[in-house]
């Protein structure tokens, strides 16, 4: 399983990765299915400081299983531009990649399969994100717009003349009241976390 929460900075990434597994993997043979699930479920995909600057830098690139149509279609998501000698070693070997979405027949097939959620972005940060690395595709759903947080309003100080005793029943009942109620992680952010990994377990 991915195990990856919106928080995560490969969150996105790994999200691109599932869908165009649903998109492409109708077209590949059941071996590259295959490596194609273990790649994603392997997060083979995690850029490190330098692949975000190189593209040769990438983990993929030297992977005998990320030199495959598989991983190649890893790194297309990845980068808004694949090297052409490169893509051309893979092609010569293994054929060409497949070129038609078929998310929509797979989604027939796995009915039960369950898309992302989409996020509101910050796109201040989504700027400063892809000039501080341009030749990436993704945005991370690191750079959505967070919720305010409610700050409660300051308890009334008492009078220095007053020293009010509490028992330790007035303790518990006054902490319960004074206490914020903090929301579920789904309820604060408004949308269901999605399982991306059903499809993956299936071929």
């Amino acid at each position: 399983m991915l195990r990856l929460t919106e928080d995560n900075m490969i969150y996105s990434d790994g999200v691109a990765c599932v869908q165009a597994y649903w998109a492409y993997s109708m077209d590949l043979s059941q071996s590259e299915r295959d490596d194609m699930r273990s790649l994603i479920l392997g997060c083979k995909y995690r850029h490190t400081v330098a692949s975000r600057e190189a593209f040769s830098a990438h983990r993929l690139c030297r992977d005998p299983f990320g030199t495959t149509r598989p991983g190649l279609i890893l790194l297309r998501v990845l980068y808004k531009a694949v090297p052409v000698d490169f893509e051309n070693s893979i092609v010569a070997r293994f054929g060409r990649l497949p070129v038609r979405n078929r998310s929509d027949e797979y989604s027939a097939l796995f009915p039960n399969t369950v898309g992302p959620p989409v996020f509101e972005m910050d796109m201040s940060r989504v700027r400063l994100y892809h000039l501080r690395y341009p030749l990436l595709k993704v945005t991370p759903s690191t750079c959505r717009k967070r919720q305010e947080v409610v700050v409660p309003a300051p308890q009334e100080t008492l009078s220095p003349t007053t020293s009010p005793t509490m028992s330790a029943t007035d303790i518990g009942s006054e902490a319960s009241t004074l206490a914020p109620s903090t929301p579920t992680r789904n309820e604060d952010l408004g949308h269901k976390t999605p399982d991306l990994n059903t499809a993956l377990n299936n071929n």
